[in-house]
């Protein structure tokens, strides 16, 4: 997620595959072509959000008894319909 919201960040900037390259530290160019295909399908509200959701799902799974399968569920579920709040 943070991947794509670089490369959002890069297409809404014209910033360009080299940017999303060092930003991302990949080594290959055909990862920046992918991120860069797939970021204008999410708003970057949504990118920033989902990053956000990331975060809470991580330290959700290092730090409660919760079932990391259903946290895992419930984030893809969140990012799926485009949560923004």
């Amino acid at each position: 997620m943070r991947k794509l919201y670089v490369a959002h960040v890069a297409l809404d900037e014209k910033k360009g595959k080299d940017f999303v390259m060092t930003a991302c530290n990949l080594k290959m160019p055909f990862m920046a072509d992918k991120l860069l295909r797939a970021a204008p399908g999410f708003s970057a509200a949504q990118l920033a959000r989902a990053v956000e959701l990331c975060a809470e799902c991580d330290y959700k799974m290092k730090s409660s008894s919760e079932d990391d399968e259903d946290l895992l569920k419930e984030l893809l579920l969140r990012i799926a319909v485009g949560e923004t709040k």
